[in-house]
């Protein structure tokens, strides 16, 4: 190269800003494309472990409740006829009905 040919002086590169702009958009949006079926795979991954999870947790419940014993009854059989003394108690009505209604109360 020699100093007094002015056309052999190296060039500037001149970039088009339509061009520039373009190849910007193109890598943002490949980069979003990316990074969107990044978290598509992970949302789906997640998904199955909460389904499994969840599918644990039923299993446990079900343990559970076929393990759970049965509570015991309390208070007296409602199926059960007891025989409770009136001999000396106030009576109203025929004393030879065949069925006696008995009432306890507590006037507190």
């Amino acid at each position: 190269m020699s100093k007094s040919n002015p056309q052999e002086r190296a060039r500037p590169v001149t970039v088009k800003p339509a061009a520039a702009l373009f190849w910007v958009i193109v890598i943002g949006l490949s980069a979003q494309l990316g990074l969107s079926a990044w978290i598509v795979s992970e949302l789906g991954t997640l998904r199955r472990e909460v389904a499994d999870k969840a599918a644990q947790l039923d299993t446990k419940i079900a343990q559970l409740e076929v393990a759970k014993p049965q509570p015991q009854k309390r208070g007296p059989d409602p199926n059960k006829t007891y025989t409770i003394r009136t001999d000396r108690s106030p009576v109203k009505g025929n004393p030879a009905a065949p069925v006696t209604i008995a009432e306890f109360s507590d006037f507190q």
